[in-house]
């Protein structure tokens, strides 16, 4: 008698926390957290390929975009295919109008002083600099040669005015084999080179984001060793005239790993967004990779994001919250959706957003503009005019659930609920079982 009545006791609160248990899951993991709601979602562009690739928040008057249109459809790798756009939007989103500049490629816009704007990109193969008045008309512009076997992949704007210029001098080392060495150069405010420098170290490496640090000098992240399966990722900080201070290297030996964006955090370290292979049984994929490091480029602590479908990181910032947000795409064969994850301060993930719509989509950058307000800039096919189109989203966190909703506009927004649905899924399995085997 006294078994039974433990064992009667004992499913009953087996039961009772299997039913309670959906209801906590959700508790405890959205029910009182932040999660992102879409304000608005423009495309802009026509009939050919159009993207965007830097924004700035004009105070009062909307938004400044930059990037680039692809006149030559069957050729996307020729950077003299591109013409530049420059898109001013309102509050809104809605476009006011826009401008193109033949036979370049617009990669960061800022605000000049006399409130016109700058365009920072590539004629050709080469840095190009355009000045425009508040219409976007052209009032000047300069193109400065750099060899033809430097690689250019990332612009800023500097805190002088100027621009600092990154990527990597490729370097063939027989027919078959080719190393680059990092290079990088400062560009003052009229366009013309102050001082370039080089990394020659033995495994070569390259940078594919540059960011100005507080003490004026400069920290490049990217990839380091010359073989497409054997790369690491590549943290090195300079001095404000390009000498290098300290280098850092992070990855597994025979694997691929490399970083796309790197910024530098409130507490003085550095926060890097980029990629890793992860080994699984189903077969091998690429994950988001993010690493936080300190002043020195020592890991504090790094988080893998992604599951059987590749994802990458291509911008990286911390929010006004201490937290970070982390944009890119995730790549299912071949399909290409845009994401964003929010973490806290030590990289734990508070929520993800993927916009899965039919054609390919992704995001270039992330910038929040106001506390807890994000623009993301990109491209997308699946929602515009054209082909690919310029793709300008604004989204804002909310303590309201906002879970699993389809907006007015056609973006499927879906939230990482596979916690709480595989919670609540167990629960409903065992709770099955219990009655049957009582009954």
């Amino acid at each position: 008698m006294v078994i039974f009545i433990i064992y009667r006791k004992t499913l009953t609160i087996a039961k009772t926390f299997v039913i309670m248990s959906p209801i906590l899951f959700l508790l405890l993991t959205n029910g009182a957290g932040a999660t992102p709601v879409k304000e608005w979602s423009r495309t802009y562009g026509g009939e050919l390929w159009d993207e965007a690739n830097s924004v700035v928040e004009i105070p009062g008057e909307g938004y400044i975009i930059t990037g680039s249109r692809n006149i030559q459809t069957t050729s996307v790798n020729m950077t003299d295919s591109y013409d530049a756009l420059l898109i001013k939007t309102a509050p809104d989103g809605n476009e006011q109008w826009n401008r193109t500049y033949a036979g370049k490629k617009g990669m960061k816009v800022s605000i000049a002083r006399d409130g016109g704007y700058i365009i920072r990109g590539f004629n050709d193969w080469d840095f190009w600099l355009m000045k425009t008045d508040l219409l976007g008309r052209e009032e000047w512009n300069r193109t400065l040669r750099i060899d033809n076997n430097f690689m250019r992949v990332a612009i800023e704007e500097t805190s002088d005015g100027g621009s600092i210029l990154a990527g990597g001098n490729i370097i063939l080392l027989s027919e078959s084999m080719t190393i680059s060495h990092l290079w990088f150069t400062k560009i003052n405010i009229s366009g013309d080179q102050e001082w370039n420098a080089t990394s020659k170290r033995p495994q070569g490496d390259m940078a594919t984001s540059v960011y100005q640090t507080l003490d004026g000098g400069y920290v490049l992240a990217g990839y380091s060793g010359s073989g497409n399966n054997d790369i690491d990722v590549l943290i090195m900080k300079t001095d404000a005239k390009g000498i290098e201070q300290w280098n850092m290297t992070f990855g597994k030996a025979g694997e691929p790993e490399g970083a796309y964006s790197v910024a530098q955090t409130e507490d003085g370290g550095y926060i890097l967004g980029g990629f890793k292979l992860s080994r699984r049984l189903m077969g091998n994929d690429y994950d988001a990779w993010v690493i936080k490091t300190d002043a020195g480029g020592n890991e504090q602590w790094n988080r893998i994001f992604g599951g059987y479908d590749e994802d990458f990181v291509s911008s990286v910032q911390q929010a006004s919250d201490g937290g970070y947000v982390f944009a890119g795409y995730t790549n299912r064969a071949g399909d290409l959706d845009a994401w964003i994850i929010k973490t806290d301060a030590k990289g734990k993930e508070k929520w993800k957003k993927v916009y899965d719509g039919p054609e390919k989509d992704k995001i270039n950058t992330v910038k929040e503009v106001s506390k807890s307000v994000y623009l993301l800039a990109g491209d997308s096919e699946s929602y515009g005019a054209g082909n690919i189109d310029a793709w300008l989203v604004k989204i804002r966190e909310t303590n309201a659930s906002d879970l699993g909703t389809t907006d007015n506009d056609g973006f499927d927004i879906k939230s990482t609920l596979g916690f709480e649905i595989l919670g609540a899924i167990v629960s409903i399995v065992i709770l099955f079982f219990l009655i049957r085997k009582r009954t």
